[in-house]
């Protein structure tokens, strides 16, 4: 029993490109043409498809990279349900730098805590920014 499932697996594995592709060495074949014009033919296809592949493989590549840049921008540092909280990485590195130079300039900004708040906020993103601004621009 096993010898029979494994002839008929070979068999199947063997035949299988020879029916594909052998379909259309056959027709052309029919057609009149010659073996030499039939074989121009088979190779022009199996180039085709190499070429759809490759489109294929460098369509999903470029996918890839756009939901890891959409990915990437979402990430911010964690500061609560704060209003000065945006939803991407380049909106809160670029508000929280334009908050620290307010408070680095004018001192009547300067509340307790605040000028190193912001610090820290531009420094936990800033990384982040850059890796997004490298990356993904």
């Amino acid at each position: 029993m096993k010898k029979y499932i494994i002839i008929g697996i070979l068999i199947g594995f063997l035949s299988f490109p020879t029916i594909i592709l052998g379909g259309t060495f056959v027709s052309s074949l029919i057609e009149g043409k010659t073996i030499e014009e039939s074989m121009q033919i088979l190779a022009k296809q199996i180039d085709e498809i190499f070429i759809t592949i490759n489109n294929i493989e460098n369509k999903q590549s470029k996918l890839e990279k756009e939901i890891y840049c959409l990915e990437l921008i979402k990430e911010t540092p964690d500061w609560g349900s704060a209003l000065y909280i945006h939803n991407n990485i380049i909106k809160f590195y670029e508000s929280a730098k334009e908050n620290l130079d307010k408070f680095q300039k004018d001192p009547s900004y300067n509340y307790p805590g605040q000028l190193e708040k912001w610090e820290k906020a531009v420094n936990e993103a800033e990384p982040l920014y850059v890796r997004y601004i490298q990356e993904c621009e």
